[in-house]
């Protein structure tokens, strides 16, 4: 009888809690159904994950916001096949966990927001990359600052990390020490059709990068495109590189159909995605400019077709092939389908196939699979 009351009390107070809460705040969450097949080991293997994620931020007090983010990863991931898979979905052990993601204090004060805690940032090389259950989550100090016309300056310290890209994906764990990373980032957009972008990111006695980026858009009657150049510098005790970029993207929106192409050029040591993601222009799901070795280049073609162009609205396909010249080792490759279907703004469905030809580090195939839903 006890028990029952308890039950019964403990239901009353979450319930409270949960309609207070929502009166002062909003909730929003994501279920993810995943799977994932690889075989880079010698018999190939499979796995299932179930993510469940919810996330809650307040009204604004005093221009101030609290959110939070809690994650659960859940499946049957093994520990014996913990280097069979391409991307992680598991912690380190392969195993199933939960984390809390996001933890913040948000301030906006007239045209400048600050994020302190456990947050979401997209950089050039620190970014949620989202390609397998969980995105990047970093524990940081972010300003975002729109003072200047047409300019977004943002600049920041990255303490810590945890998720896809991360040393340990289910638990947060210094970067550089105690120093951390600072970053500087500028995004200018004043001039008719063309976007640049510069950053620098620098970490005691650990590394030091710079990035600049610049992309020309624009549209004809018949077709949109657009081309673009970047360079980065990366600096890891006193070894360097340069890294030179160039693509250009054509597209129909009346066909639905899309080309790009893309190319970069490593002229020292390897080139790194840094702490995630990374902004290389021959970027595909698996391989880039990272995977071609000192001295490496890359080239990337690809195609696109959104099926809105025959009344399917959300359905969407794609075909990128990436060729890896190494300048020692031998060359490699990487044949990615992709299928992204949109049901409605809160249901969606993801699938990557990818076939890698690479006899430095094993052939393998894998095939992802995702599917979303947003409440």
């Amino acid at each position: 009888m006890n028990k029952k009351i308890a039950t019964a009390i403990s239901f009353i107070v979450i319930n409270t809690i949960f309609v207070y809460a929502n009166d002062i705040g909003n909730f929003s969450g994501t279920i993810r159904l995943g799977y994932q097949y690889d075989n880079i080991s010698l018999d190939g293997v499979d796995e299932f994950a179930l993510k469940g994620m919810l996330h809650y931020e307040t009204m604004p007090f005093d221009n101030l916001f609290f959110g939070a983010t809690v994650e659960t990863i859940q499946g049957n991931g093994k520990s014996d096949k913990i280097d069979c898979f391409l991307v992680p979905f598991f912690d380190n052990d392969n195993k199933n966990y939960t984390i809390l993601s996001e933890l913040y204090l948000k301030g906006t004060f007239e045209k400048n927001e600050i994020t302190l805690g456990r947050q979401t940032i997209d950089t050039p090389f620190a970014d949620s990359d989202d390609i397998g259950m969980m995105p990047n989550r970093f524990e940081a100090a972010m300003l975002v600052n729109k003072d200047f016309p047409n300019t977004i300056l943002t600049a920041g310290n990255i303490n810590s990390m945890a998720g896809v890209d991360a040393n340990r994906h289910n638990k947060f764990t210094k970067i550089n020490d105690n120093d951390g990373v600072y970053f500087l980032g500028i995004n200018y957009d004043g001039i008719d059709n063309l976007a640049l972008q510069g950053w620098y990111y620098y970490g005691n006695d650990f590394a030091k990068i710079g990035f600049l980026e610049a992309v020309y858009s624009s549209k004809s009657d018949v077709i949109d495109y657009s081309a673009g150049v970047q360079y980065a510098n990366q600096n890891y005790d006193n070894n360097s590189n340069n890294i030179y970029g160039a693509m250009i993207a054509i597209n129909n929106e009346k066909m639905g159909l899309g080309v790009t192409m893309g190319y970069n050029k490593t002229n020292g040591i390897e080139a790194t995605n840094f702490l995630a993601g990374g902004p290389f222009f021959t970027s595909i799901e698996h391989t880039t400019i990272t995977n071609a070795g000192d001295n490496g280049k890359t080239y990337k073609a690809g195609i696109k077709w959104r099926a809105d162009a025959i009344g399917i609205d959300g359905l969407e396909l794609c075909v990128e092939h990436l060729w890896i010249d190494r300048s020692e080792l031998t060359n490699a490759r990487n044949l990615g389908f992709i299928i992204k279907y949109a049901y409605s703004d809160a249901v969606s469905l993801r699938a990557f196939y990818n076939v890698i030809k690479d006899k430095q580090e094993d052939d393998c195939n894998n095939i992802r699979i995702f599917m979303d839903y947003k409440f």
